[in-house]
């Protein structure tokens, strides 16, 4: 979800970091859901990555962190040029689908 509202096109996401939770970070958990708020710069590269709302699992929250950090978007336009964009991203996993990407 793109923050500002006065871009023309949100970032969209071109490539994001696929990670393998380990059982021992899901434990008997069915799903965890982790929010986070970054930037994504004229660049289209993430930065500024904070918890906005945590799963309670740190260790989930610090590794989904990680791998946020990584993603590369294509970067906001506002008036034909590439601008800084504030992004609120839920990252969710089920135990079912053991993907963190059900975003």
């Amino acid at each position: 979800t793109t923050l500002f509202r006065s871009v023309d096109k949100a970032p969209e996401v071109i490539s994001r970091v696929q990670p393998k939770v380990p059982q021992a970070i899901i434990g008997k958990k069915k799903s965890l859901r982790v929010v986070f708020i970054f930037v994504v710069d004229e660049k289209g590269t993430v930065g500024n990555v904070r918890v906005l709302y945590s799963s309670e699992n740190s260790a989930y929250d610090n590794l989904m962190a990680k791998c946020v950090k990584e993603w590369l978007f294509s970067p906001a336009i506002r008036r034909s040029k590439p601008v800084k964009c504030l992004i609120k991203q839920s990252v969710d996993m089920s135990a079912e689908t053991a993907s963190p990407f059900s975003i």
